[in-house]
């Protein structure tokens, strides 16, 4: 077994070792070329949580870092240090040759998971506030309004309350999700999102209204 200095912190560490037991480098022994940038040119990325682009490392002139936006969300790119850059590249490549298969699969079971559930923003934004905001939470009203004006027993009354109040918070997570996410796509295009923002405001409007009236 042969010693050799690791490439991120020099101390001597085995040619056979995944990664440096003093600094966790991957591959500590390895050579690793990097691709040279254009002249005037550094890396800049998205540091935002919601951004589909997050992280993501872009070669741009530098002259534009700290003034070019995101595609994805439009929010200002933040400049990266060469050495933190190719560091991070070099950390996905292994990543990526160690587990190939991995994120295919955590990418699919994402997708499928998400399909599932509304709540998570992934129906259309009209879909989400006519039909399961605005339609769902009417339907629940005249249900407890024909149980109350039926005399139905006061536990099914309540029974019926409570599923109407986690309906309502499901609702409103699936409005924001979905108009978060129209947003994102109009922006991308290059459109307004006036749309996104009505949805958002005229939901809290109407629990606002809501809460009025039963007080």
């Amino acid at each position: 077994m042969a010693l050799k200095p690791c490439r991120e912190c020099k101390k001597k560490v085995s040619t056979e070792a995944s990664t440096c037991p003093s600094c966790g480098v991957p591959n500590p022994t390895k050579v690793v070329k990097v691709k040279k940038l254009k002249p005037d040119y550094g890396y800049a990325r998205c540091e935002k949580t919601f951004c589909n682009s997050r992280y993501k490392l872009l070669e741009i002139p530098v002259t534009l870092i700290g003034a070019q936006t995101c595609q994805a969300c439009g929010n200002t790119l933040q400049k990266v240090k060469t050495e933190d850059a190719l560091r991070d590249i070099e950390r996905r490549k292994s990543t990526s040759s160690n587990t190939p298969n991995r994120t295919q699969t955590s990418n699919y079971s994402k997708t499928t998971n998400d399909g599932e559930y509304f709540f998570n923003g992934t129906k259309s934004l009209g879909v989400t506030f006519w039909g399961y905001f605005f339609g769902g939470n009417a339907i629940f009203r005249v249900w407890e309004y024909v149980l109350v004006s039926n005399r139905a027993e006061q536990g099914l009354i309540y029974f019926v309350g409570i599923i109407h109040l986690v309906w309502l918070v499901l609702s409103v997570m699936g409005v924001f999700n979905s108009a978060e996410r129209y947003k994102k796509q109009m922006i991308k295009s290059g459109q307004t999102y006036g749309y996104a923002t009505a949805a958002k405001i005229g939901t809290v409007v109407l629990i606002l209204s809501a809460i009025g009236n039963a007080l």
